[in-house]
């Protein structure tokens, strides 16, 4: 049988809620967390983007310089399709991320979760 999606992850996740900065070739704009992992992030941007692209994410992270990555979108809120004043909520994997920044993430979940 297929693992089921919590099986498949890896790391732990933390509903935190940390500003961040996505930047792509049209620019950039602020986005928010709201649920973090070493592996990913459920992120909200109020320009909707489409499964399989990718963009920078700057996370800011309270305790040290901001975590830089390069995120693919996994999965879109349904509501995304919709014009709605709320901002467009969306699944993200980190494709790149170095080691440091990846057990820092884990580091601030741990604590969170603890």
């Amino acid at each position: 049988s297929m693992p089921s999606h919590k099986e498949k992850r890896r790391y732990p996740r933390a509903p935190l809620y940390w500003s961040a900065l996505i930047r792509d070739t049209s620019g950039a704009r602020v986005a928010e967390i709201e649920n973090l992992s070493a592996s990913g992030a459920f992120i909200r941007s109020h320009k909707p983007y489409r499964p399989k692209e990718r963009f920078k994410l700057h996370i800011m992270t309270p305790a040290q310089s901001p975590v830089s990555t390069s995120a693919e979108v996994t999965w879109l809120q349904v509501s995304c399709s919709q014009k709605g004043t709320l901002p467009c909520g969306m699944g993200v994997r980190f494709v790149r991320i170095s080691k440091n920044d990846r057990s820092h993430i884990s580091q601030a979940v741990n604590e969170h979760n603890s």
